[in-house]
């Protein structure tokens, strides 16, 4: 769309209320198309059965560039990675699409792209069997 750049953001938990996931699409700054374009999107979360399980639309939004749009509140985290989670995740992979236009009326050639990302969240656990817990000091610091 005359040579501008987009990226998808995906705030796992997100600033505004942490229960939430947040989308956005956002225009990046060193693109070489106009200062001002003006588009629809659609923000979706795609089911393990290809079919959209979530949308968030926006309509006629303008970006300038290195400017953002989207919703810090788009799904909630325990919906998305609890208690639906077999309904969202395939392979253990969360499918989001964005789909976009121009708001004028001129044909567009139809284009799809694909990009993926992972993200990883790193849990730690260990177990350590503490001899003698019981006659330690509360008052006094140990070093394990």
């Amino acid at each position: 769309m005359d040579s501008t750049k987009w990226r998808l953001c995906l705030c796992p938990s997100h600033i505004e209320n942490e229960k939430y996931i947040g989308f956005f699409l956002h225009r990046v700054e060193d693109d070489k198309g106009p200062e001002k374009i003006e588009i629809d999107f659609i923000l979706e979360i795609v089911g393990s059965d290809g079919c959209v399980t979530k949308e968030r639309c926006y309509i006629k939004q303008e970006f300038v560039k290195e400017s953002s749009c989207g919703c810090g509140t788009f799904a909630l985290s325990t919906t998305v990675l609890q208690l639906e989670k077999d309904g969202f995740f395939s392979q253990n992979t969360l499918t989001v699409r964005c789909r976009m236009r121009r708001c004028e009326n001129r044909s567009q050639e139809c284009v799809q792209m694909c990009a993926k990302t992972v993200i990883n969240v790193e849990n730690m656990s260990f177990i350590w069997a503490i001899e003698k817990f019981s006659s330690l000091k509360l008052t006094k610091t140990y070093l394990l």
